[in-house]
């Protein structure tokens, strides 16, 4: 249906001792997805998704909270393609939870801008939170990573569609979770989108 609000729910289970498996756990998703349209062609749109798993889990099925950064330098090499509602500042396993909720509020403007013939940018605008807590982190060694159950915040703008579906997006992170360097914060990451007509 197309709708809003949209809702989904997943639960998944592990029994220890059936085909060599070694865990016992459950894990439980969910996801709720809504959309305002509003004047001018605006639209605010929400999107708020958690989990929890219970039992002796692998650190391959906790959470990670989708991140999208790399510390790679010089600083321009961190310059990759951005995705639909990662944390465009949030480096790869550097947060880890058993338990974690994020929400994400997208704000598209207003129609696309007509600058010239082929260059018409779309702008919205973006904040992303997330908080998550881990029981036992020392169950899982070999690894380096944090807690989240400080919060963690960012905010950008995104202006895609520039030119044949290309656009540039910026984004930064503050709160509990900043970092010392205000680059290791900031986030400017490449967009595609493709329309198929349908």
């Amino acid at each position: 249906l197309n709708g809003y609000p949209k809702y989904s729910l997943q639960v998944t289970k592990s029994f220890d001792n059936i085909l060599d498996s070694d865990f016992d756990f459950t894990q439980v998703n969910f996801k709720i997805n809504h959309q305002i349209k509003r004047l001018n062609a605006a639209t605010t749109s929400f999107l708020l998704q958690g989990g929890i798993v219970f039992g002796e889990v692998p650190i391959s099925h906790l959470y990670n909270a989708t991140p999208n950064y790399t510390y790679k330098n010089p600083w321009f090499n961190r310059i990759t393609f951005a995705g639909k509602n990662s944390f465009e500042t949030m480096a790869f396993n550097e947060f880890i939870s058993d338990k974690y909720v994020m929400l994400q509020v997208k704000h598209k403007l207003f129609k696309r801008l007509k600058i010239t013939k082929k260059v018409n940018p779309e702008i919205t605008l973006v904040s992303r939170a997330a908080i998550g807590d881990i029981e036992n982190p020392i169950n899982h060694t070999g690894f380096t990573f944090r807690k989240m159950n400080k919060g963690y915040f960012e905010s950008g703008i995104e202006i895609n569609k520039i030119y044949k579906g290309f656009g540039i997006n910026a984004f930064y992170r503050y709160g509990a979770y900043q970092n010392t360097n205000w680059s290791d914060n900031l986030a400017i990451k490449l967009s595609y989108q493709l329309n198929l007509g349908f």
